[in-house]
């Protein structure tokens, strides 16, 4: 059964919401995420800014209006090993075995069979991902199947569906920087209409770390701007993001 307090009521709806944002998301362990940010960092701060992203993650997740959220984790035995705070908050459910495709679709696949009819999937490494921009995907299935948000890194950070479509996840390869442009044009071939929301990036290596501590640090700046917190207060306890110094000038946001 899956954990989570929220999977059989979430804000007083049950569990026959139609609509489900499901993260994908591994337990953070040293060694075994986010194993690229190394030796910029080590693999245990390795793990624990990915526990930050993932806690931000649901945070975001649970913004979305209407929608249930559901957290699909690997590995299948390590439910023990999400944070307390992701087990209590969100139903999480395992992901099944093979390659990210077969994943991706055996998720899918448990959510259309629980009755959901609208579910967008997307990521744990985003932390400056717009809540905005998962709704967004939401309102784009009403006119298409497929949703996509193309990647900076070649491939997608976001995918919805309003059905199982196993041409999502056939003859792509996967992990590579051309995973998106092989997804959208076999669904174009394939007659299937796409849809996509604004590009984003997720957090993978080096060089994208610079760029989260460089949105981030803008970010701060911009009264307005919402910040994930958990990320935010970890690099700034080890020193990676300098903090607004007290009646600093802060921009609002257009």
């Amino acid at each position: 059964e899956p954990a989570g307090a929220g999977w059989r009521e979430s804000d007083g709806r049950s569990m026959t919401v139609k609509k489900a944002v499901v993260l994908m998301a591994k337990a953070p362990l040293p060694g075994e995420v986010k194993t690229r940010l190394t030796p910029r960092l080590t693999a245990f701060q390795a793990a624990e800014l990915y526990r930050c992203f993932l806690l931000d993650a649901v945070e975001q997740a649970q913004e979305v209006c209407g929608a249930d959220v559901v957290l699909a984790y690997a590995p299948a035995n390590g439910l023990h090993l999400l944070p307390a705070e992701v087990r209590s908050a969100v139903p999480c459910i395992p992901q099944p075995g093979g390659h990210l495709g077969e994943r991706m679709r055996g998720v899918f696949e448990a959510l259309f069979a629980l009755g959901y009819e609208s579910v967008v999937m997307t990521g744990t490494d985003l932390p400056t991902l717009p809540p905005r921009y998962t709704g967004a995907a939401f309102d784009l299935l009403e006119d298409a199947p497929v949703v996509l948000g193309p990647g900076l890194d070649g491939g997608y950070y976001l995918l919805g569906l309003r059905g199982v479509l196993p041409d999502v996840f056939e003859g792509i390869e996967w992990s590579t920087s051309r995973v998106f442009q092989q997804t959208y044009e076999r669904l174009h071939r394939l007659g299937h209409a796409v849809r996509c929301t604004p590009p984003w990036y997720d957090v993978d290596n080096a060089d994208d770390l610079d760029r989260l501590i460089t949105h981030l640090t803008l970010l701060q700046g911009c009264r307005a701007a919402q910040l994930p917190r958990h990320t935010t207060a970890w690099l700034q306890r080890v020193g990676l993001l300098p903090e607004l110094e007290k009646g600093a000038y802060r921009a609002t946001a257009s």
